[in-house]
């Protein structure tokens, strides 16, 4: 451990680790935990992640660490020992003064509340609930910078009660940036009351293809004149903000309500989107008429292979000549919201497969029939599942964390959900892809065939 190469000392660590007749003490590790070389961190991180008996102890020393006068440390590194504490009393309460220290780094404590929102407590403590609050109201230059993650910690700790209250505060106010107010309404528990205000803030916000708009829409508990306003959006709505519509119309069951939901729903542009589980899960409260005219609605929408194929060559008989560079405006609009799910070359979201070079491995036949029907086939990573909780309901994603705490996973562009082990009843494959259908009913020809030609081309990295 006193050796002058950094990589035999990661090794006598790890290897002294394994070692139960001689095994290592807090105190051989906890000064490692805040070396100057990043390699020995994580190795010391990792060993001490490995030792719940250590948490109490790593949590002092990490309070004298990051509140001292001397206080410093890399973030990266602290968001690990952080999430290593937080099951100890001691290391609740560490992260809860760290959020509201105002001495502090904002990185420090933007790691601080990082790792509120990783805990998966049932029930976050007290004192979370009072410091999260404080961030999301306080005007500080410090705390407006860390009201984003203020917004993203309060919606994993449930967004209810006094949280609620502050994110409410956020949401109304118009001297905060939009981003940010939609995230906050977005973070709100299910149910809450939009005032007129709210109902045309979001509405607009829908309108210009924002999506976590839709997603905070979807929430609220509509009254009658609202749902009318929100089912005037559904004509032209894309496919990610119809399908994130939807849930709103599970608490809106008034027989009139309903019917005029589904007819709402059968002339949108993008009602191919629809999946046959949500829009069933949607009409579960709804009279038995509502529910006779969904499921005439899926037998219109749900056609055989052979009429797939033969739109597939309809499609491709009416498109024109496609332009690469018009391609590639196209696949960064809101209306495609492409670059939202996949990567391309050094931009772009971690939903879908990166398209990095898929014009090497795709067809143009393939391409378009994984824009027209991205359900047909799955990219190996990026299958979807189903997973179905003990309260009855069902979630569809791609699964990024499946362990003994529960699952992770990815169900939108900015949309992510926790689901705890003990609240799963079954986890199972899903044959429909959480990528909308109808994308070309949104686009014209020449939009399609352009983004088709940019695909077709995108082959960065080969020769």
């Amino acid at each position: 451990l006193s050796h002058t190469s950094a990589a035999v000392r990661i090794a006598a660590l790890e290897a002294l680790d394994q070692v139960r007749t001689r095994p290592l003490e807090t105190g051989e590790v906890l000064p490692l935990l805040f070396s100057d070389e990043a390699p020995m961190r994580d190795a010391a991180t990792w060993i001490a992640s490995r030792h719940a008996d250590w948490g109490e102890a790593i949590a002092t020393g990490l309070r004298t660490r990051l509140t001292g006068p001397n206080a410093a440390a890399d973030p990266a590194s602290v968001s690990g020992l952080l999430a290593a504490v937080i099951g100890t009393t001691n290391g609740r309460q560490l992260v809860s003064d760290l959020v509201t220290a105002e001495g502090a780094s904002p990185e420090i404590r933007r790691a601080a509340l990082d790792a509120m929102g990783s805990a998966h407590l049932k029930t976050p403590p007290a004192e979370w609930v009072a410091a999260v609050s404080q961030v999301l109201t306080s005007r500080s230059g410090t705390a407006t910078s860390l009201r984003p993650a203020a917004v993203r910690t309060a919606r994993s700790l449930g967004g209810s009660g006094t949280l609620g209250e502050a994110l409410a505060a956020v949401a109304r106010d118009s001297g905060i940036d939009p981003a940010t107010r939609i995230e906050a309404f977005a973070a709100l528990a299910s149910g809450w009351k939009a005032t007129d205000d709210d109902l045309a803030f979001l509405l607009s916000a829908v309108a210009a293809r924002q999506a976590n708009a839709a997603e905070a829409l979807a929430r609220v508990a509509l009254e009658k004149a609202q749902a009318a306003k929100v089912l005037a959006l559904f004509q032209e709505a894309g496919p990610l903000e119809l399908t994130r519509l939807l849930p709103a119309f599970e608490r809106a069951v008034e027989p009139e309500t309903g019917t005029a939901f589904v007819r709402a729903l059968s002339t949108a542009k993008a009602r191919a989107a629809v999946r046959p589980d949500l829009l069933r899960a949607v009409l579960k409260g709804h009279s038995d008429p509502v529910k006779a005219d969904g499921e005439r609605l899926l037998e219109s929408l749900q056609s055989g292979l052979g009429d797939q194929r033969k739109h597939l060559a309809e499609i491709r008989a009416s498109l024109p000549e496609g332009d690469i560079r018009r391609g590639q405006a196209v696949f960064n609009s809101p209306k495609a919201a492409c670059i939202q799910c996949h990567h391309l070359g050094y931009q772009g979201g971690e939903v879908g497969p990166d398209l990095t070079a898929v014009g090497t491995v795709r067809s143009a036949d393939d391409l378009l029939e994984a824009i027209v029907y991205p359900s047909a086939s799955f990219v190996r990573s990026y299958e979807p599942v189903t997973v179905a909780t003990k309260d009855g309901e069902e979630r569809l994603g791609i699964l990024r964390r499946d362990d003994d705490r529960g699952v992770t996973l990815v169900t939108g562009p900015t949309a992510v959900q926790e689901i705890r082990r003990e609240d799963i009843a079954e986890v199972r494959p899903s044959t429909v892809s959480i990528m909308p259908a109808g994308l070309e009913e949104q686009l014209s020809r020449q939009d399609l065939s352009d983004l088709l030609a940019f695909l077709k081309n995108t082959k960065w990295g080969k020769n």
